[in-house]
């Protein structure tokens, strides 16, 4: 029989108030995935005096303390790359998830990532789908298989929401870089790729992320290679077949009608948006 999963979620944070930060609705999402033992790792900046305390009381932790562990990690003057490396030397979990504050995991799904182990325990890296909210409509973001041609051609700021891996490829195996910031998953998933790590998608939505935390990485600059000769005359081929891979994986989600999330001005019930 399979042993019970152990998920260590990785959270970098820096905001310097507690009032109104999307951390307390980012935080409740994850406290309350019923039936899996969870690591919820802070990787906080510092400047809230007695925070663990604050983040216990407001979401009642001390009612879940047999499947829930808060950590708060104080590094001043840390990046968020940087907090996310540092936060999987910490995990103490057997599989490893990233959130930025303000997105959220929808409800049931560690339940079932947890069957999804069961079911391919041969996997290393479990992807799945998102769905953003803008003006009050939902619109979802489905996961996609990468592959070394798509991240060496594309060179998307791979998001690290909706990403499941296990813990001992981050600690063993292939660490993530900071140096790459926030290209720093892409070029994660392209080792784990050329070093022969299973991928898998799962056909469902994971996370919430609302609009104020969507990010423009397009507009960054990027630390890997300049595309030059061929690769960057292929660029816009693999562009379009990401926007055909795309539309595939769309149809193979169920659209939502509404999505569950906590709002940050109520963390007793999940209030539906759409």
């Amino acid at each position: 029989m399979t042993n019970p999963i152990f998920i260590s979620i990785i959270i970098p944070h820096s905001n310097a108030t507690i009032e109104n930060d999307p951390l307390l609705p980012t935080l409740a999402s994850t406290a309350d995935q019923d039936g899996v033992q969870t690591e919820l790792l802070l990787q906080h900046g510092g400047g809230i005096a007695g925070l663990w305390g604050k983040l216990s009381r407001s979401l009642n932790l001390s009612e879940k303390k047999d499947t829930v562990t808060l950590r708060v990690i104080e590094e001043k003057h840390a990046t968020s790359a940087e907090a996310l490396v540092a936060g999987t030397k910490r995990a103490t979990g057997t599989w490893i998830g990233f959130l930025q504050p303000g997105e959220q995991y929808l409800p049931g799904i560690f339940a079932s990532f947890q069957e999804a182990t069961k079911a391919y325990p041969e996997i290393d890296i479990f992807l799945m789908g998102s769905v953003t909210s803008n003006s009050n409509k939902v619109a979802i973001r489905p996961a996609i298989l990468p592959s070394n041609s798509y991240l060496t051609t594309t060179q998307p700021a791979w998001p690290a929401h909706s990403l499941f891996c296990r813990a001992s490829l981050l600690r063993d195996d292939v660490p993530l870089e900071s140096r790459y910031q926030h290209q720093m998953i892409t070029e994660w998933l392209s080792r784990l790729l050329q070093a022969g790590k299973k991928f898998k998608i799962l056909p469902f939505l994971a996370t919430f992320i609302p609009a104020f935390a969507l990010y423009e990485e397009e507009q960054k600059e990027t630390l890997l290679p300049k595309l030059t000769g061929t690769i960057a005359f292929l660029k816009p081929w693999y562009q379009w077949r990401h926007q055909i891979a795309l539309r595939q994986a769309e149809k193979a989600i169920p659209r939502p009608s509404t999505v569950p999330v906590y709002q940050s001005n109520s963390l007793t019930q999940r209030t539906n948006i759409g």
